[in-house]
């Protein structure tokens, strides 16, 4: 029971984190025409780092986690979910380019539905990774899927 008060109370506390780092964010670049950090629009790495942060929020309602991993995995979820959903929007990019010749998306919804994807969802972007390496990304490595 007591390990279960303390996964508790690191859980109000990240989400309060993060949501808080959301948040300031979103103060930041609140009036700006195009925000973008790395040529990838903000809104894109919002929804990835949502997406991480829910699904770190997801695995400790719902399933039990080893401790001494988990903690690394609470800080390296939400930032390989912004990764993913940078990879994801340059996809769509590149996609773009090839098909019409040009690199502007009209419908950026769908985007940041896939970036929260790719960052809520470990089997979605280790999928999407082996899908663009051939196979030799993290569960090739591995023998098995991350977590």
């Amino acid at each position: 029971m007591n390990e279960d008060k303390k996964l508790m109370r690191v859980a109000a506390i990240y989400a309060v984190v993060l949501l808080s780092i959301i948040a300031g964010v979103a103060y930041l670049v609140w009036d700006r025409p195009d925000p973008r950090i790395m040529y990838v629009p903000v809104p894109i790495l919002v929804w990835a780092f949502l997406g991480g942060m829910v699904g770190v929020l997801y695995q400790l309602a719902f399933r039990k986690t080893q401790i001494p991993r988990f903690y690394t995995w609470l800080v390296a979820k939400p930032v390989v979910g912004m990764v993913m959903g940078a990879v994801v929007y340059f996809l769509a990019v590149s996609g773009e380019l090839a098909l019409n010749g040009k690199t502007e998306i009209q419908n950026i919804e769908l985007l940041n539905v896939l970036a929260f994807l790719g960052g809520f969802s470990d089997r979605y972007s280790v999928d999407l990774l082996d899908r663009m390496t051939g196979g030799t990304s993290v569960r090739g490595e591995q023998g098995k899927e991350a977590t």
